[in-house]
């Protein structure tokens, strides 16, 4: 990303005479917008929308992460599964197949409303 900041310094002058100063300014400048902005009075519709969508991605990224079978072979399926439902992606339901339908059933100490669909936005 154009934002990143990334650089290797033989010595730690330029970091906290240049790098430190302009990232504490840029923190402050960041804290006093958030300070200023003002709720136009829909906060709980928005925050319902905003997990909704957290969910939808959540439940995508847990059944197409490409790591979980790496960590199927190294810790074992139940493991992964747990790793990725409960930690990685929390919001995320477990599906687990049952003769031929697959059925979805809230991962243990997630939130048990439906996910919203990542794809349609909502």
């Amino acid at each position: 990303k154009r934002q990143m900041l990334f650089g290797r310094f033989e010595e730690d002058g330029p970091v906290t005479t240049d790098v430190l100063p302009a990232f504490k300014e840029y923190v402050q400048a960041y804290l006093a917008m958030i300070g200023r902005t003002k709720s136009n009075g829909s906060a709980a519709k928005e925050m319902a929308s905003v997990v909704s969508k957290q969910k939808g991605y959540d439940q995508y990224s847990a059944e197409h992460d490409p790591a979980h079978a790496l960590f199927v072979g190294y810790f074992g399926e139940d493991w992964a599964n747990e790793f990725v439902h409960d930690f990685l992606f929390d919001l995320s339901e477990r599906k687990r197949e049952i003769g031929q339908e697959a059925v979805a059933s809230a991962a243990p100490g997630a939130a048990t409303t439906g996910a919203g669909n990542a794809r349609s936005g909502g």
